[in-house]
Formats: C-alpha cells, structure tokens, sequence
C-alpha cells in the first residue's frame, strides 16, 4: 500500500482534539495510566474511569475554596448506630414507683395489754418506793436492832417501871426495871419472828383488859397485837385465876 495512503489512514482514527480547559482538568484530575508508558492521559479508554466509580463523582466536585465550604461539603446528616436508633425510638415508659406497704396497724388488745403493765409497773413501783420510806422513817424512829421505851405505874412494887421493846433479829422481847429497885427487873418473851422481819418495829401500850382492876399491857407488832396480864408483880401470858 503506497505511503499516502497509510498516512491518510491514520488520520482517519483520529480523535478530535477537546478544549485546552477540558484538556487540562481532566488531565488534573485523571493520572496517566501506569500500563500504557509513552502515552498522554486521557487517550485511552482504560484511562477514563466509569461513571458509577466514587472517585469520578468527587473529582467532578469543585475544590472547596475556604474552611467554611470544607465544613459545608462534609456536612451531613448524621447516621446513628442501630442500637442508638432504636433506643431513640422506643417509647418512654414511665415507671412507677412501687408503692410503700401498708402499714399494719395494731389491734386493741395491745394497747389495753400496755396500759395494764404500765399500771402494774406503777402501782409495783410506788410500793417500792412506799416500803422504802416507811423503811427510812422505822430507822429514824426506833433505830436498829427497833427499840421503843416508855414509863407506866402498873402496881409493881409501888414503883413507876420502865419498858423497853426490842426487836432482837426477830425475837420480841420487853424489859420491865425499875429505878432503884434492880431486883425487880424482868425480861418476857413475847414472840420470835422469821429473821428477815428483824426490821420490824415492836411497841407497848397499858390498858385494863379482864377488868379486875389490874392495868395489863398489849405488845403490837406490826398489826399483831399480844395480850400480857397483870399479876400484880410480874405479867403472864395467860389471864389469872
């Protein structure tokens, strides 16, 4: 084939030169194939990138030209994790407080069971405290072992005697002298007592009881009263004949 005829042959394939602003950002924004050595960008097909390719849709973008469009280029809607996404969608549920249990309330009979033992307490305590006092006053009174004296003319002797009543650890007993006269002195027994009552205080009083005349005498222990009668030298537990 002559030589004219082959050049003639290329011109026919040819591709019609594109705009020097076209040319030169496609050649910016498409490198040269690595494949194809010695050749311009841009001339072969497997130089172009396909349409549905990411990085030909941001190389058709223009560059941003300050910091505010970069931020507005990358700007989007934020996508949020599916766990987030359902947790913003599920519906607030309110939840109750559970409530206090109800108080349970106390029957009668316990407060009438309360009251009764306050009382009990009570009344123990002010017998306590009674005993106690009336203990203190025993102590002041008649001392210990308890002790009363006193003088009466009950015909001994013709003399006036003195009594003394002792609580001695539980045995009463009265002492009868006379002063000057110590032969006439005399000690009765009256009654003996448990010894934890040694505390308890023992008196003597003078009165006609048998009516012959004679003044007799009355031991009082406690609330217990012991009658002595008048011999007329001594007393006796029994009346005369």
């Amino acid at each position: 084939m002559p030589h004219h005829q082959l050049r003639e042959q290329k011109a026919h394939f040819l591709v019609p030169q594109k705009r020097a602003s076209v040319r030169t950002n496609e050649s910016q924004a498409m490198p040269a194939s690595p494949h194809r050595a010695a050749h311009s960008a841009g001339l072969h097909p497997e130089d172009q990138p396909s349409a549905s390719s990411p990085v030909s849709r941001r190389s058709t973008r223009p560059a941003p030209a300050t910091t505010a469009d970069v931020e507005d280029a990358y700007a989007g809607p934020t996508r949020l994790s599916p766990m987030l996404r359902d947790y913003r969608r599920a519906p607030l549920v309110q939840q109750e407080q559970a409530s206090a249990p109800p108080r349970k309330r106390l029957h009668w009979l316990v407060f009438v069971g309360l009251a009764l033992l306050t009382m009990i307490l009570g009344w123990t305590g002010l017998n306590a405290l009674g005993s106690f006092i009336h203990e203190k006053q025993d102590d002041w009174t008649y001392g210990y072992p308890r002790t009363y004296q006193t003088d009466a003319n009950v015909g001994h002797h013709g003399r006036v005697s003195h009594f003394i009543v002792v609580n001695l650890h539980g045995e009463i007993e009265v002492i009868e002298t006379q002063q000057g006269h110590p032969q006439a002195s005399q000690i009765y027994t009256i009654l003996v007592l448990p010894a934890d009552q040694d505390r308890v205080p023992a008196t003597i009083s003078f009165q006609e009881i048998n009516g012959d005349g004679k003044v007799d005498a009355v031991v009082h222990v406690g609330a217990t009263e012991i009658p002595m009668y008048n011999t007329g030298t001594s007393f006796q537990s029994q009346p005369p004949r």
